[in-house]
């Protein structure tokens, strides 16, 4: 099987995939449910923490022709026998996926539409979830409200994750329109740690992730002892070699893990997904400012199930879940140094590319510039 009928029968399975999540996320208890990555305080007012102008005309792309002429992520990528395939990003999914995956939400153009994933500062309550609570402010003087919200926060959709909801619509991707702010103008409600509900509508967003050229960033990061609570511990035929992904799966010595919640997906550049032995991403220190050993780094998990692959195909062909959570596992023994800071090298060989790729669109379109992750450094904060 090629690496492009891989990823088209992974793509036509998106649909199912969430409907498989459903049981786990069905499941969890209130305060599982709360406990997803953001621990804040019951306090601590919420808020978005990002709104990323993610795929310009690019979800509900027919095939390859359209991709290009539309100016969508398009990536070479290593077969079997050395050879390369054009291939365009992996949320590019077509537009009968596309209306499966927003079924029952009253959309009824999946072709060549925007998406931007939206990020809060707690979990979704998914059974308040509606497209019509977002609405996008442009710079041309329109406001569009969101056409279809992934149900479950998918792909985020594992119970200790649904913080972040990708919406389709229009948002200016096919004029010279930017967006301006991103509001929540409907009773959208916020799960705290204590189980309670806040209502997240009159929040506002208008930061940098608005603009199109602007590429991947760590918004949080957090040391946890490491748990399979809110994992998803099983497979299944749809969720093969994707589920399960925590770090115990292919590193059993895990005792902590860094929570990484990023802006949007991440991956290589946009369709190449990462793969667990890529602890070259990132530097952490602890609070003496020293790295920590190799030993400790273990490796990447939230990923996919299966372990680091062998050669440039077998990479290129790595199946993941796609979404905006990452975890470094470590083994921390008694009286280790904990980690403090993790930089985000973004380096010539250390590239970190959201589904629109890091390359500008042909077509003069959005986004209208090269695109590159930029070296950040964020502190890890304690669960």
């Amino acid at each position: 099987m090629s690496n492009a009928t891989r990823r088209t029968l992974f793509a036509a399975q998106l649909p199912f995939l969430l409907l498989c999540l459903l049981p786990a996320i069905a499941a969890a208890s209130r305060a599982e449910r709360a406990g997803a990555a953001f621990r804040g305080s019951s306090d601590e007012p919420p808020q978005i923490l990002s709104c990323v102008a993610g795929l310009p005309r690019c979800i509900g792309v027919p095939g390859l022709e359209e991709a290009r002429e539309w100016g969508c992520n398009i990536v070479n990528v290593t077969q079997k026998d050395g050879s390369t395939e054009e291939e365009t990003c992996s949320a590019c999914n077509t537009p009968i996926n596309i209306l499966l995956t927003c079924a029952g939400q009253g959309m009824t153009n999946a072709t060549g539409r925007d998406a931007t994933p939206v990020t809060f500062s707690l979990p979704v309550d998914m059974d308040s979830l509606d497209a019509s609570f977002f609405r996008w402010t442009l710079s041309d003087g329109r406001q569009t409200h969101a056409e279809c919200a992934v149900p479950n926060g998918g792909p985020a959709a594992e119970p200790n994750e649904r913080q972040t909801i990708a919406i389709f619509g229009d948002a200016g991707g096919w004029s010279t329109a930017s967006i301006e702010k991103l509001e929540i103008v409907g009773p959208l409600m916020l799960l705290r740690p204590d189980g309670t509900k806040v209502s997240a509508e009159g929040l506002v967003y208008d930061g940098p992730s608005l603009a199109w050229e602007n590429g991947a960033v760590l918004l949080d990061a957090r040391l946890e002892a490491f748990s399979t609570e809110g994992e998803t511990l099983s497979g299944g035929i749809q969720n093969q070699g994707t589920f399960p992904n925590h770090c115990r799966v292919n590193f059993p010595e895990t005792t902590h893990r860094i929570r990484m919640l990023w802006n949007g997906g991440i991956s290589n550049d946009g369709l190449i997904e990462f793969t667990p032995d890529r602890t070259d991403l990132f530097r952490i220190v602890d609070a003496a400012g020293a790295e920590l050993p190799a030993s400790s780094v273990l490796g990447l998990a939230d990923l996919g199930s299966e372990p680091a692959p062998h050669g440039d195909a077998e990479r290129d062909a790595y199946v993941a879940d796609g979404d905006n959570y990452l975890d470094v596992c470590l083994a921390l023994g008694d009286g280790a140094a904990k980690p403090a800071e993790v930089t985000v090298i973004c380096g010539p060989t250390t590239q970190i590319a959201m589904p629109k790729g890091l390359k500008r669109a042909s077509n003069g379109l959005a986004p209208r510039a090269d695109m590159e992750c930029k070296s950040h450094t964020v502190a890890v904060k304690s669960s």
